[in-house]
C-alpha cells in the first residue's frame, strides 16, 4: 500500500523518488540505497520544530542510480509551508529489516525540497545536488516527481423536461411540477442529491440547467440507479406524486425520453400507460479543474504586503509598541510577514514584492494612505520576503506613525496595479497570474464603507485580500468584510461577485506564525479556481520539460 498523510479535503500528490550516481561506500560492490524522508514538524516557533520520519523505500541492491518503487501521498496544504528532508543510506543490515534505525547504515546524502516548490517546478519535477553533514558536496543528485492523485473531481451538467403531464389541479388549473433526484445510500435508502426549481401552470415544463459533482449525484458511480421523482408543488406541503423514472447517469444522453410512471395509478388501471414523460437535454460530463491543475500550467502568484503606520500602534522606540523591533525577537508585524510571505514565496518566479505602507506622514509632512515602504523609490519592488522585512525595518526610521486607519486608498490602488499587469502578463507571456494583498493593521478601520465599495470592484479581478489584526484591539468589525453571512454591498448596490477576503486575528492563533499562515491562506487556492472558472479559463498545458 502506498503510505498516506492526513489532510481531509486536501488534494493529494502521490511522490516517487530516484537517484543517480550516488556515492558507492562498499569497497567490493555498488550501495544498496535506501531513502528516508522526513518531515519538518514547526513548534510555537520556527526554531523549536524538529524533523520526524514520514516514509522510507525499499532498499534496492547493488545499485547507485536506483529508482524506488514504493511511493507516499501527501496532501497538499497551500497555506501551511510543507518542508521535507531526503536521506540516502547504503543499507547494510538485512533489507528485510529496512525499518531498522538507520543510525549505523552508511550515509549518502541528503537533500531539502518544500511542497510548494515541488508543485510549482516544471513537469512536477524536481531534481537536487547531495549533500553531507554541514552541507559538504557529495556525488550524486536525487529527483523528486509528483502528481496529483485522481479524485472525484467530475461533474455533470443536466437539463430535463416534460411532456403531457399528468394534471394533479382540477379543472381550473395545471399541475406545478418540480423535480426531485435520488440516489442510493449503501443501505438502499434514497439520498436526496437535487431539486429543480418549481415551474407554474405548465404541463410541459423545461427546468433549468443544472451542474452537479457526480460525487453528489451518484457517489461516482455512473451505473447507480437514479430515481427521479415528478412533482406536482402545493402551497400548503402536500405536494402530489406525478409518477417517478428510474435510470442510471449512463446512458442519459440529449433526446433520451424516459416514461414517468405513477406507481398507485398503474396498480389500479390496466390500461395505464405512464403520467408523461421526461426528456433530457443536457447531459455534458467535465471535470472541474483544481488549484494544483493551475499550478501545474504554470500558475504564478504575486504578492503584495502592507502595514499599518497609525499611531495607534505606539511610539516604535517604546517596547510596548507593535511596531519595536528589538536583536532577540520579532514583533508581531515581522513574525506575520515571515510566516505568510515565505509560503507564498515559492510561487512567484522572480519574488520580486510591493511593500506598501498606510496611515504614515512621510518625511515631506504628507500623509499617506499608500506608500512604498522603499520611501522616496516610486514603485520600486523588493527582493524576496526578506526584502520586505528590510523596507520595514528601514520605514520605521523614516515615516512617523499618523493616521487614520483608512483601507480604500490601498485596495483601490491594488485594484488598478493588477488589472493592468493581468492584461500586460497575458499578452507578453501568456501566462497566469493571481495576486494576494496582504493587509498588517492593528486597529478598526475608519473608512468602512469605503472600504467596502474597493473590495466589491476589487472581487472581479484575480486578486484576494488576506487581513492581520495585530495586537489586542476589538476586531469585531472586520468581520463583516470577511463576508461569510453573504456577499459584500457596496454603496451602489452592487454585489462582490465572490469572496475575495480573509481575516484572522493574530491572537487567534496565539502568536504562532505557522498556525497564522494556515488561517489566513486556506480560502486562497478555492479563491483562485473560483475566479479562473468564472472567466471560462481553463489551466493551461503543463509546460514540457
Amino acid at each position: 500500500d502506498v503510505p498516506k498523510m492526513a489532510a481531509p479535503n486536501a488534494p493529494v500528490i502521490v511522490i516517487d523518488f530516484s537517484a543517480a550516481d550516488l556515492k558507492k561506500s562498499d569497497r567490493f560492490s555498488k550501495s544498496d540505497p535506501l531513502l528516508v524522508l522526513s518531515e519538518y514538524s514547526t513548534g510555537s516557533t520556527q526554531a523549536s520544530g524538529s524533523w520526524r520520519e514520514v516514509f522510507r523505500t525499499e532498499c534496492v541492491a547493488n545499485n547507485q542510480s536506483p529508482d524506488w518503487q514504493a511511493r507516499i501521498e501527501i496532501p497538499f496544504i497551500f497555506q501551511v509551508l510543507q518542508q521535507f528532508r531526503i536521506q540516502i543510506f547504503d543499507w547494510d543490515t538485512d533489507p528485510s529489516k529496512r525499518n531498522a534505525p538507520p543510525n549505523d547504515q552508511d550515509f549518502l546524502g541528503e537533500a531539502y525540497f518544500t511542497m510548494g516548490e515541488l508543485v510549482h517546478s516544471p513537469a512536477v519535477s524536481l531534481t537536487k545536488s547531495l549533500a553531507g553533514p554541514g552541507g559538504a558536496s557529495f556525488p550524486g543528485n536525487v529527483r523528486v516527481r509528483g502528481q496529483q492523485k485522481v479524485t472525484g473531481n467530475a461533474r455533470v451538467r443536466l437539463q430535463f423536461c416534460a411532456h403531457k403531464l399528468d394534471n394533479k389541479d382540477g379543472l381550473f388549473g395545471k399541475s406545478d411540477p418540480f423535480l426531485v433526484i435520488y440516489k442510493r445510500h449503501a443501505d438502499g435508502s434514497p439520498i436526496r442529491a437535487f431539486q429543480s426549481e418549481v415551474i407554474s401552470n405548465n404541463l410541459n415544463p423545461v427546468w433549468k440547467p443544472f451542474e452537479i459533482s457526480l460525487a453528489e449525484l451518484c457517489n461516482g458511480d455512473e451505473n447507480m440507479p437514479l430515481e427521479m421523482h415528478v412533482i406536482d408543488y402545493d402551497d400548503d406541503g402536500s405536494h402530489d406524486m406525478i409518477g417517478k423514472v428510474f435510470h442510471p447517469l449512463a446512458g442519459m444522453q440529449p433526446g433520451l425520453t424516459m416514461q414517468v410512471i405513477n406507481e398507485a395509478k398503474q396498480a389500479k388501471k390496466k390500461s395505464y400507460q405512464n403520467s408523461g414523460t421526461l426528456e433530457v437535454i443536457h447531459a455534458d460530463r467535465f471535470a472541474t479543474p483544481s488549484f494544483l491543475d493551475y499550478m501545474y500550467g504554470g500558475l504564478e502568484i504575486s504578492m503584495a504586503m502592507a502595514v499599518d503606520f497609525t499611531a495607534s500602534n505606539g511610539n516604535p522606540a517604546q517596547p510596548t509598541s507593535l511596531h519595536h523591533m528589538s536583536a532577540d525577537r520579532l514583533n508581531e508585524y515581522q513574525l506575520a510577514i515571515h510566516a505568510i510571505g515565505h509560503v507564498l514565496e515559492p510561487y512567484d518566479a522572480d519574488r520580486k514584492y510591493a511593500a506598501l505602507g498606510f496611515g504614515g506622514k512621510l518625511p515631506d509632512g504628507s500623509v499617506s494612505h499608500c506608500f512604498n515602504l522603499l520611501v522616496g523609490q516610486g514603485n520600486q519592488e523588493v527582493a524576496g520576503v526578506q526584502g520586505i522585512l528590510d523596507a520595514y525595518e528601514q520605514a520605521i526610521q523614516q515615516v512617523t506613525l499618523y493616521g487614520p486607519t483608512n483601507f480604500s486608498p490601498i485596495i483601490q490602488a491594488a485594484g488598478i496595479q493588477v488589472a493592468q499587469q493581468y492584461a500586460q502578463d497575458l499578452r507578453q507571456t501568456g501566462r497566469l497570474k493571481y495576486h494576494v494583498l496582504v493587509m498588517l493593521t492593528d486597529g478598526v478601520i475608519t473608512d468602512m464603507q469605503a472600504t467596502v465599495d474597493a473590495i466589491v470592484h476589487a472581487s472581479s479581478l484575480p486578486l484576494s485580500i488576506i487581513i492581520v489584526g495585530v495586537g489586542n484591539a476589538d476586531f469585531g468589525g472586520m468581520q463583516i468584510l470577511d463576508a461569510d453571512d453573504g456577499p459584500l454591498r457596496a454603496s451602489s448596490g452592487q454585489t462582490a461577485v465572490r469572496d475575495i477576503v480573509q481575516f484572522v486575528p493574530f491572537r487567534k492563533v496565539a502568536g504562532n506564525p505557522a498556525a497564522l499562515a494556515g488561517e489566513t491562506l486556506q480560502e486562497l487556492p478555492s479563491q483562485v479556481v473560483q475566479y479562473f472558472m468564472s472567466q471560462r479559463i481553463n489551466p493551461p498545458a503543463p509546460p514540457r520539460q
